[in-house]
């Protein structure tokens, strides 16, 4: 998952990039997200802060 911004509201680095787009990001791990799935199990991803992203 990546965040930007404050990582909740703030997140314009991120605003214009939508599926399929091709990207090259540089960021800063901050730890993990747990999450509950659709078929009754977990998973768990790794936690990103954006520092800087541009569309190739």
């Amino acid at each position: 998952m990546f965040t930007a911004g404050d990582g909740l509201a703030d997140c314009d680095a991120l605003d214009d990039i939508v599926a399929e787009d091709i990207v090259q990001i540089t960021a800063t791990v901050t730890g993990s997200l747990s999450y509950d799935t659709r078929i009754g199990g977990s998973t768990t991803v790794p936690k990103f802060q954006v520092v800087k992203i541009k569309r190739l």
